[in-house]
């Protein structure tokens, strides 16, 4: 698999990872590289791409916060808004974390009889943030934490679409037990994330 980034005023914006028969994927690490100045949108090519994912990750945050407050309250914690406080890089896009849209492209599966009963496009796998929506075209496949392929013939014949919106906390807060059992040893959301990539990546290098 090859990675590129585009480097923009000194810091990382879109990443594209690129594979022959697995998927094309953007991601965009930041809510304010949505901004104008910060991200190179395509916009003479695509002109109308930058306002739908802005429309699209502006809803997707709103929604997120509602269910961090929710979770909150299902779990009958002291403060209600626990979760969400933890979570203020979605409420002023100046906090650092790790959230982050990526758009993804799968390509018409290259050869039909290659493709092995119960093959996935992606294994399973498990998301590191808080929480993860997940969005999909009408041709499907997409589960938490794995991808399908098609049973239907004519589907594999089709390219596939989907975004994915990582929901994590900011880079500072300190993830612990909230029962007090100190199970895990605490850890910083900077860190727990980087660690669980620097894992996946050297594994897969």
């Amino acid at each position: 698999m090859l990675t590129g980034t585009l480097i923009v005023d000194g810091g990382a914006a879109v990443t594209a990872m690129l594979s022959n028969s697995a998927f094309v994927a953007v991601n965009i690490e930041s809510p304010y590289m949505l901004e104008e100045e910060y991200l190179p949108f395509p916009d003479d090519d695509v002109p109308d791409f930058r306002t739908t994912m802005t429309e699209i990750y502006d809803a997707s945050i709103k929604l997120a916060v509602k269910i961090l407050e929710i979770v909150g309250y299902a779990l009958q914690l002291d403060d209600p808004q626990y979760f969400i406080k933890r979570h203020q890089s979605l409420l002023d896009r100046v906090t650092e974390s790790y959230t982050t849209a990526r758009v993804l492209y799968y390509p018409p599966l290259p050869s039909i009889g290659d493709i092995k009963p119960g093959q996935l496009r992606c294994g399973e796998h498990v998301d590191y943030g808080s929480i993860t929506l997940l969005f999909q075209d009408p041709n499907g496949g997409l589960q938490p934490h794995r991808v399908l392929n098609p049973v239907d013939e004519s589907i594999q014949r089709k390219s596939r679409q989907s975004l994915a919106i990582f929901i994590h906390p900011d880079n500072e807060t300190v993830i612990e037990c909230i029962d007090g059992s100190n199970k895990y040893p605490p850890i910083t959301a900077y860190e727990d994330t980087y660690q669980r990539l620097f894992r996946t990546y050297k594994n897969n290098s």
